[in-house]
């Protein structure tokens, strides 16, 4: 029985030679394959990146374009107007404060808020100062 039981061994010692290279390039083929996914993954992550920001430039476009459109038709419209004498009359009232002959314009001037004279007439000397430097600074910044 020992003749018979020797083959097996040498067959078992063959086989185990046989699947460490099938191990191997299985194991490596699996390595590959992860590989390959790990970098269709990533580059897919970049592509939605790259797509979202087209796609917010293309929104900020198509603003951009609405505004230049309503732009466009404003400037249109003063165009279209422009020979129209009750706009002309309109426009030099309002922007170039001119009048007709004979017309007398009146003006409104608003008192200042009495709070606000109360305040200042109370501060003298180092207040008054203080109260200036600080208004200069509010509107430097």
């Amino acid at each position: 029985m020992l003749a018979d039981d020797r083959p097996m061994v040498t067959n078992f010692k063959k086989n185990i030679k046989g699947k460490g290279w099938s191990s191997f390039l299985l194991h490596g083929g699996g390595v590959a394959i992860l590989a390959i996914l790990v970098f269709l993954a990533v580059t897919n992550l970049k592509i939605y990146q790259k797509k979202t920001e087209y796609m917010q430039q293309i929104s900020n476009l198509k603003n951009q374009i609405k505004n230049l459109q309503e732009s466009n038709d404003k400037l249109e419209q003063g165009i279209k107007s422009a020979d129209d004498t009750r706009y002309i009359e309109k426009i030099a009232r309002e922007e170039l404060d001119l009048q007709k002959p004979g017309e007398q314009v009146v003006s409104f001037i608003m008192p200042k808020d009495n709070a606000e004279t109360k305040n200042e007439a109370d501060l003298n000397g180092f207040g008054a100062w203080l109260s200036g430097v600080w208004k200069w600074i509010q509107q430097a910044f």
